[in-house]
């Protein structure tokens, strides 16, 4: 399609943009995992290399899945979407309306992919921003200081419980 190889540019930014969104989630969930488990294994009483692995290993795998699954159900950008994400950088619906006439023909269609081409060369895939919000980066902070606390703090009981034995 015409349309597809004129913003592959466009489609690769925002694929790598999508990308680093789904590894956040995915980090955030894996840290919140993490969490749980080390929580569940500090009543259970585990060796501590049992309740590192599973604890540790919970979250990883928990993680790596959640932004897999974001990436390809949610934010892996299509066509359309990337056309929408182009013309939010000044285009005024060029894009997308050139994206939604692919298949016609008219002089209408022909002169507005033309003018649409145009004023894309006005824009530059650069302008596409990872943008993450202040709360969002305190709640990470907030989540895995709480996931490596809680591990940390069950290892240590884990180690004390049997150390004792």
């Amino acid at each position: 399609m015409e349309i597809e190889r004129l913003i592959q540019e466009y489609t690769k930014k925002a694929k790598q943009l999508a990308l680093r969104k789904s590894i956040l989630c995915g980090v955030f969930f894996g840290f919140a995992l993490d969490f749980v488990m080390a929580l569940i294994l500090w009543f259970v009483n585990v060796g501590v290399a049992m309740m590192l692995l599973l604890s540790l290993g919970v979250g990883l795998v928990g993680g790596i899945a959640v932004g897999t699954i974001l990436y390809l159900k949610r934010f892996k950008p299509t066509t359309k979407s990337v056309a929408q994400m182009i013309d939010k950088l000044g285009l005024e619906e060029r894009v997308i309306t050139m994206y939604e006439m692919v298949h016609e023909d008219s002089n209408i269609a022909q002169l507005q992919r033309e003018d649409a081409k145009k004023k894309l060369s006005s824009v530059s895939p650069h302008q596409f921003r990872f943008q993450i919000s202040k709360a969002a980066i305190v709640l990470l902070a907030v989540v895995a200081t709480l996931g490596i606390s809680m591990t940390t703090v069950s290892a240590l009981s884990a180690a004390v419980a049997f150390a004792g034995e």
